[in-house]
């Protein structure tokens, strides 16, 4: 459950987002609704069953802020958070999306997949950075780990040359509490014990692959987790 702490405000992070067409990279732009809440915000489930049923994100989202379902106590950190949970589960594929609306066994994980579908920021840098210290090193991931990570980003792409010092560290926080909602680490940084569902497996195999590599290996448990039959 988020509140208004759970909110960073200020200037624009600078997330990348994605347009997904066919499994493939379309468009990429700035965006900032990932520097809200986390990844299992209240109202996620109330939105994932309105949206099978057939209301857009946008929709959705004013419902979750008209009943303030996403229990926020300002009226712009209700806007926000309820505009960020939609749009994180509008970037799901139907079948995930039903999985999220049903509350099935691992459907943070499947909100896990939303975000690394959505951000690319986050896809690489779990890859990148979280995988690598947690499965590979089974060392803890630490704050500076993701502040070296997004400095390096900032000198080799161009687009996110955009951060400034305080949008990198919302990077931060924001990962990182979306790795704790998730239950890939805990308070300390220290890898969890995560088992991957049959169910989530596949979603997760099958979803697009927008930045080019398996969106599995965006997430940072053993891989082999992901080897199961169809």
């Amino acid at each position: 459950m988020c509140d208004d702490s759970g909110v960073l405000g200020g200037d624009t992070a600078a997330f990348y987002e994605v347009t997904v067409r066919g499994g493939v990279v379309s468009d990429r732009k700035l965006a900032s609704t990932i520097t809200v809440g986390g990844a299992t915000n209240a109202g996620t489930f109330e939105a994932a069953e309105l949206m099978v049923a057939g209301m857009s994100a946008r929709e959705a989202s004013d419902v979750l802020f008209e009943q303030n379902l996403v229990v926020a106590g300002s009226e712009s950190t209700r806007r926000r958070l309820a505009s960020a949970t939609t749009k994180h589960l509008s970037f799901l594929e139907d079948e995930a999306l039903r999985f999220v609306a049903s509350r099935e066994y691992g459907w943070e994980l499947v909100m896990w997949l939303a975000l690394v579908t959505e951000s690319y920021v986050f896809a690489a840098c779990a890859r990148e950075v979280a995988w690598p210290r947690l499965v590979v090193d089974e060392a803890p991931l630490t704050a500076s780990d993701i502040d070296d990570f997004v400095e390096r980003q900032r000198r080799v792409d161009p687009a996110m040359s955009t951060l400034t010092v305080k949008s990198g560290q919302k990077v931060r926080s924001v990962f990182l509490r979306c790795m704790r909602d998730v239950g890939f680490i805990d308070e300390a940084g220290a890898a969890l014990p995560v088992v991957i569902p049959v169910g989530v497996a596949r979603l997760v195999n099958a979803a697009p692959q927008p930045w080019g590599w398996p969106i599995r290996e965006s997430f940072p448990v053993a891989q082999f987790q992901f080897d199961v039959l169809d």
